[in-house]
């Protein structure tokens, strides 16, 4: 089974929900949903640093996909005693984001790129931990 491990150096950020507003006029009035400037922006710096990961030559999967995300998260100004503990997994990451809104970013990001739609992922494991340096690890089978 093929296997492939990432590594994207930027701070884990939860996918962000959908924005909606009213446009048109008149009788002619509609809903219309859009992802706001910033969740754009971190997707686009996502997926750049993504593209720059993937082997040479890498063409999207076509199959089912196994992945485990494991994001790494910046850890709060705070005192040795207690970094100590923060570093020690004794203080889970229990404050936002949640893994399942960070792990909606990276199947979204990934779409295009590793596969063709994030409907390919079989299995799914997400992990969220304070890190000395943020960022993501994602594995990959197929």
């Amino acid at each position: 089974m093929p296997e492939i491990t990432i590594e994207i150096p930027i701070v884990p950020k939860a996918q962000a929900r959908a924005r909606s507003r009213i446009a048109g006029k008149g009788g002619r009035q509609f809903v219309q949903v859009y992802t706001s400037a910033a969740q754009r922006n971190e997707q686009d710096n996502f997926k750049a640093l993504l593209y720059r990961q993937l082997p040479a030559g890498f063409q999207p999967i076509q199959g089912a996909v196994k992945m485990w995300i494991y994001a790494r998260l910046p850890i709060p100004k705070c005192s040795k005693k207690q970094m100590e503990r923060y570093l020690s997994l004794e203080i889970p990451h229990v404050a936002r984001p949640d893994v399942d809104n960070l792990a909606k970013h990276v199947k979204d990001c990934c779409k295009g790129a590793v596969w063709h739609d994030d409907r390919q992922v079989t299995k799914l494991v997400v992990a969220k931990a304070y890190h000395p340096q943020p960022g993501w690890e994602i594995r990959l089978e197929w």
